[in-house]
């Protein structure tokens, strides 16, 4: 019994532990989106703007979202009024 409650306190120590470490940013790994140790050369500052401005053509190519059709909305009555 006792032996049992030991394994299980463990194997739950450990567990979590797994979940809290993977938390924990490692010294020299910078995984941030966008961000880089060292500075653009010129070229890929130039290739990023390039790719910047592609997006926002792109974003603004995209067309207007239409509202929902109702195809049975002008079948429905009205709805009744509450007093």
């Amino acid at each position: 019994m006792t032996f049992c409650r030991i394994v299980c306190a463990a194997t739950l120590v450990a567990l979590l532990s797994g979940a809290a470490t993977a938390q924990i940013p490692l010294p020299g790994i910078d995984i941030s989106p966008g961000r880089s140790s060292r500075p653009l050369t010129p070229e890929e500052k130039e290739k990023q703007q390039a790719l910047d401005e592609r997006y926002k053509a792109t974003l603004e190519a995209i067309p207007d979202k239409k509202a929902p059709t109702d195809p049975w909305g002008n079948l429905r009555s009205a709805p009744a009024s509450k007093k």
